[in-house]
């Protein structure tokens, strides 16, 4: 068991969970992970979207990784892994490790195709986060 992982599973004090994870659906609607996928790699507000977070992201580092140091990190929420693919694009040997966690086991299932490969999936709800 990696460390990300490890640590994940202490966080939420399980994994997989005991008991079923509520996915609410009228907010997050399975049907349109395809069309949502579709959109993170094309559409611009997600390009711009991605573009200013990998900077965001590499000017935090700046200050506390200087030696420019491999990483690992989670995408807490990370639905169908549009963001992990992004940044396995274009800064991939910024992370060690790499783990995406949702709520939606359709989600993760669907991300299982767009991350790329060693990223560890996680079912979770930060809302009912212990």
């Amino acid at each position: 068991m990696t460390s990300l992982v490890r640590s994940i599973s202490t966080a939420v004090g399980r994994s997989p969970p005991h008991e079923p994870l509520i996915h609410r659906e009228d907010q997050y609607e399975s049907a349109l992970f395809e069309t949502l996928n579709a959109m993170q790699t094309r559409h611009f507000w997600y390009l711009g979207r991605h573009r200013f977070l990998l900077r965001a992201l590499q000017g935090a580092l700046r200050h506390r990784h200087p030696a420019a140091e491999s990483i690992c990190g989670i995408d807490l929420g990370g639905g169908c892994g549009g963001w992990l693919r992004y940044l396995h694009r274009h800064v991939p040997a910024l992370f060690q490790e790499l783990a995406l966690a949702d709520s939606s086991q359709e989600a993760l299932s669907f991300a299982a195709s767009v991350v790329p490969p060693g990223v560890s999936l996680h079912q979770i709800d930060l809302l009912q986060n212990p």
